[in-house]
C-alpha cells in the first residue's frame, strides 16, 4: 500500500500514518482595484471604527463577527466615510467582511483594544 506522494505505508516496520499527505494547496483571490480601496481605520482601535468604500459601494454591509463565527454588529454602509461604534464590543480579536449584492467584497481583522 502507497500514500499520496507513492511511498510505501509501511516503513521500518511501522505503518506511516501519512500526517504529511495533507500538502497545503495555496489558492489566492485576485482582489478587484475598486475593492482594494475599502479601507477600515483605525486599526488597532478603542473607539469609533471608519470605513471608506469607493463610489458606487453605498448600500453595502458590514459585519463585525467574533472568533466563533457569531456577527456581534451587522451595518449597512450608505455613505463614506461610513463610522461604526463598537464601544459595546470587548476588548480583542474580530474578523469584518463587507459584503455587496450577497457577496464578501473585503475581508479582514480588526483588533479593539
Amino acid at each position: 500500500e502507497f500514500d499520496l506522494a507513492g511511498n510505501p505505508r509501511v516503513f521500518g516496520g511501522r505503518i506511516d500514518i501519512g500526517a504529511y499527505e495533507n500538502q497545503s494547496v495555496y489558492v489566492k483571490i485576485n482582489e478587484s482595484p475598486v475593492y482594494s480601496k475599502i479601507k477600515l481605520y483605525p486599526n488597532p482601535g478603542s473607539g469609533k471604527v471608519y470605513i471608506d468604500i469607493p463610489p458606487g459601494m453605498e448600500g453595502a454591509w458590514i459585519d463585525i463577527v467574533d472568533g466563533q463565527g457569531r456577527v456581534l454588529m451587522r451595518r449597512q454602509i450608505n455613505y463614506s466615510p461610513a463610522v461604526l461604534s463598537p464601544y459595546k464590543l470587548k476588548p480583542g480579536i474580530y474578523f469584518y467582511r463587507i459584503y455587496d449584492e450577497n457577496r464578501i467584497v473585503k475581508s479582514g481583522k480588526w483588533v479593539k483594544r
